[in-house]
């Protein structure tokens, strides 16, 4: 049997090692360790906003940007409208009156001009109504329906490069570049008969 002395021994032990087992952590400890879970969790949570932020910023910028491989396979034409008449020397104020009536119209809208000493060259942009040019129905496309017009005349003749168009002095012509259609409607040819008296010719070759 043990004796007094071993079995209070024994009791010490045990309470000893109870006590060792039931020990308690800290609270400063345990608010250090919250406080690091918060942090990372609060940094967990600033990647994820960063990360969603670029990916909305990506498809924005995507969405925004037009479709160049989609504009590349619009084939485009470049058009030269003369006078019938070789040799048509229009005065100065048949051109003011085609530019007018080209702004007017909404067909092309002057922007520039470029003067040297025997020629001068007016440069317009598409007009709200360009696509009246060659379309007798509406055009909702965002594409233009050409790129520029150019009206030249001068004092000495020049020649245009058109394969189809008899190579004849000429003094006057309007040049449409990059147009999408070949065409151009009678309404618009019209038009040069009515400002000035002019019947027109019309030559096609491909957009460079």
């Amino acid at each position: 049997m043990a004796t007094a002395e071993e079995t209070k021994a024994t009791t010490e032990t045990k309470k000893t090692t109870k006590r060792k087992k039931s020990t308690p952590v800290s609270v400063e400890t345990a608010e250090v360790e919250q406080k690091q879970i918060e942090q990372e969790q609060a940094k967990d949570e600033v990647v994820a906003e960063e990360a969603h932020a670029e990916a909305v910023d990506d498809n924005m910028s995507s969405e925004d940007q037009p479709d160049v491989a989609e504009n590349e396979r619009i084939v485009r034409y470049d058009i030269m409208i003369t006078s019938e008449r070789a040799g048509y020397r229009p005065p100065k104020a048949a051109i003011g009156a085609i530019v007018q009536q080209l702004a007017f119209r909404g067909l092309a809208s002057p922007v520039d001009e470029a003067i040297a000493e025997t020629w001068t060259e007016i440069y317009f942009e598409p007009g709200p109504a360009a696509h009246e040019i060659f379309l007798e129905k509406e055009y909702d496309d965002s594409i233009p329906v050409y790129r520029e017009v150019m009206m030249r005349f001068c004092d000495k003749p020049f020649t245009c490069d058109y394969s189809d168009t008899p190579q004849r002095p000429l003094y006057w012509g309007i040049e449409i570049r990059g147009a999408r259609f070949t065409n151009p409607l009678g309404a618009f040819r019209k038009l040069f008969l009515d400002a000035i008296n002019v019947r027109v010719a019309v030559a096609v070759r491909p957009h460079a």
